[in-house]
C-alpha cells in the first residue's frame, strides 16, 4: 500500500538518496547532497517559536492551529527490558536524566511475571509511561494489561483513546503517541494509525511498536510487520520507534521506506533528521537490559541507510561500522523536544547505563500540510 505522499520540504520532492556507498569501514562520510542541503535550509526556515502559536522567532512563523512541544519536554524509549541488574541501571539512568514520560516499547520481564513487573517499573517513581505488547508479552497480557491500566490512571497529564498496550494514542504535553500491537494483537492497525495521524494536530507525532522489518533492525530479525505501518507513518510525518531486535539503530532520514531497491530513500546528513510530510526516520530501541545482540553482517553490511547503530560487536558511527566488543549492553534512547527555544527542533541521543553517549544527532519538522498548519 503506497500512500500519497505531500512532501513538506522541497528538498525531499525528488526522494534522493544521498547514503553513501555499501556498508563498511570504508563508507565516505554522507555530504546530503541536493535533498540534506536544501532540506536543512529549509526546515530551520519553517521552524517556529512558541508551542501553541504564540509569537514568532527569527526561525519561522508562529504554528496556528499546530500543538507544539512543552519546551525540553524529554521522552525515553526503551524496550526488551528483563528483569537483572540492567534493567535496574536502565531505569535509573532514565531518573538521573530528568525524563518527563517514558515509552516502553514492549518484551517486559520475559517471565510472565506482571506482578514484578510492576514492581520493577515503579522504580521510574513518579514518571509516567506507555507501553506496547512485544511477543514475550502475550501469554500473561491480562495481567499485563492491569499494570498498565493502573499506570494509565495515574497519567492524568494524558488523553487516552483505544485499547491499552495494543491500539492506544495518548497526547500529553504536546506530543502524540501512538501504539500498536501490530504482527501480535489486534487488526486493522494501519487504519488506526492513519485516522491518528490524519487528525492529530501535533508537530511531533510517534509512532511505536515492537517488532520489526527485515531492513529495519541490525541483527536476524525476518520481516513481520509489512511495509504498510511504516508507509502510513511516513506519509504523515511520524517518527517510527521499535524494539524487539536486541541492539540500537538509527536511519538517515527516509523518503521511500519499504522499497529496498532505493535505500528507503535514505538522504540527508547522518546527524541532522528531517520530518515532513513523507519523510521520517526509525529506531530501534531493544537493548532495555534483557541482552546485546550480534550484528548480522551477511544481512546488513549492504544496507546503506543506517546513520548510527550498537550491537554486541559492533558501532556504526555516521554510517561507519566498527568492530570490537561493546560493554555495557543495556541503552536507552532520550528525545527532547521542542529546544532552543523552536518547537520544530528536538535532540536525541542513545546513552548507555554507564553514562556514555553512543549517538547523538538534531530533528527539525517541517509543518506544511499538517492538520491545523
Amino acid at each position: 500500500m503506497k500512500h500519497l505522499q505531500s512532501l513538506g520540504w522541497a528538498a525531499v520532492a525528488g526522494l534522493a538518496c544521498a547514503c553513501g556507498t555499501s556498508g563498511g569501514a570504508d563508507r565516505p562520510a554522507n555530504t546530503g547532497g541536493a535533498a540534506g542541503t536544501a532540506g536543512a535550509a529549509g526546515a530551520d526556515a519553517s521552524a517556529s517559536g512558541g508551542a501553541g502559536g504564540g509569537g514568532t522567532t527569527d526561525s519561522g512563523p508562529p504554528l496556528g492551529d499546530l500543538v507544539g512541544p512543552e519546551p525540553g519536554l524529554k521522552l525515553a524509549l526503551f524496550g526488551d527490558q528483563g528483569n537483572n541488574a540492567n534493567s535496574r541501571a536502565l531505569l535509573k539512568l532514565i531518573v538521573d536524566q530528568g525524563a518527563d514520560a517514558v515509552v516502553h516499547l514492549g518484551d517486559f520481564d520475559y517471565a510472565d511475571d506482571p506482578v514484578a513487573w510492576g514492581a520493577l517499573m515503579a522504580e521510574l517513581g513518579d514518571i509516567p509511561w506507555l507501553a506496547v505488547v512485544g511477543n514475550h508479552d502475550t501469554d500473561a497480557w491480562t495481567g499485563y494489561r492491569e499494570v498498565i491500566d493502573q499506570q494509565l490512571a495515574k497519567f492524568t497529564a494524558a488523553t487516552c483513546t483505544g485499547e491499552p498496550g495494543v491500539q492506544h494514542a495518548c497526547t500529553f504535553r504536546g506530543v502524540h503517541v501512538m501504539l500498536s500491537g501490530i504482527g501480535l494483537m489486534g487488526t486493522g492497525h494501519e487504519a488506526f494509525l492513519e485516522g491518528q495521524l490524519a487528525s492529530s494536530k501535533h508537530v511531533w507525532r510517534l509512532c511505536g511498536w515492537h517488532l520489526n522489518q527485515r531492513d529495519m533492525q541490525l541483527g536476524d530479525k525476518g520481516d513481520e510487520t509489512g511495509w504498510d505501518v511504516h508507509e502510513v507513518c511516513q506519509a504523515r510525518g511520524g517518527i517510527i520507534v521499535n524494539g524487539h531486535e536486541h541492539s540500537y539503530g538509527r536511519t538517515l532520514t527516509l523518503t521511500d521506506v519499504g522499497n529496498s531497491a532505493s535505500g528507503h530513500g535514505a538522504t540527508g546528513p547522518w546527524d541532522e533528521l528531517r520530518v515532513a510530510l513523507g519523510s521520517t526516520y526509525l529506531i530501534v530501541s531493544g537493548a532495555g537490559g534483557q541482552s546485546l545482540r550480534m550484528y548480522d553482517a551477511a544481512e546488513h553490511d549492504d544496507d546503506t541507510w543506517w546513520a548510527g547503530g550498537y550491537a554486541r560487536d559492533v558501532r556504526i558511527d555516521d554510517g561507519v561500522r566498527t568492530d570490537g566488543l561493546n560493554l555495557p549492553a543495556a541503552g536507552v534512547v532520550f528525545l527532547e523536544l521542542g529546544v532552543d527555544g523552536n518547537p520544530r527542533k528536538a535532540r536525541g541521543k542513545y546513552q548507555l547505563v554507564d553514562g556514555s553517549v553512543v549517538d547523538e544527532w538534531t530533528t527539525y519538522v517541517d509543518t506544511t500540510g499538517f492538520s491545523g498548519g
